[in-house]
């Protein structure tokens, strides 16, 4: 084929992504970056869809999807079949990282003041964790 991208002609294609839930910044990262390809190779069309940390790597381990954001250690436990993962998915690749850090936040009584993890151990002082939808890290954080 000659000439130049602009003008070969290329029978269109869809995709979907699996992103984090609707309106968050996964979803958001992934729209912009599905807008980005759409502009710059307009046969490709890729729709993002709600996914999660966790069952992301479960839908392109499979082949449901082909492609998705991935949390870093949950790829590592998805590749080697290690929990959350009742298989192991050897054929993931990655092409984009998701370097962001993840906070766990918990929330004590103001009547029963806590410093340290230590401390809440030692003393079982009662916890209340916030948790996001199943299938993703946060809601896999609060099972541990």
């Amino acid at each position: 084929m000659s000439g130049t991208p602009e003008t070969i002609s290329r029978p269109p294609m869809a995709l979907r992504a699996a992103a984090g839930g609707k309106g968050g910044s996964w979803y958001v990262l992934l729209e912009g970056i599905a807008s980005v390809v759409q502009a710059c190779a307009p046969w490709l069309t890729v729709t993002v869809v709600e996914g999660g940390g966790v069952q992301n790597h479960t839908l392109v381990g499979s082949g449901a999807i082909p492609m998705a954001i991935l949390n870093p250690p949950m790829t590592t436990a998805a590749l080697a079949g290690r929990s959350p993962f009742a298989q192991a998915w050897p054929d993931l690749r990655i092409g984009i990282a998701n370097l962001t850090t993840n906070y766990l936040q918990c929330l004590v009584a103001h009547t029963h003041p806590v410093d340290s993890v230590a401390t809440w151990l030692a003393d079982r002082v009662p916890l209340r964790i916030p948790v996001d939808r199943v299938g993703t890290v946060d809601r896999m954080g609060h099972t541990l």
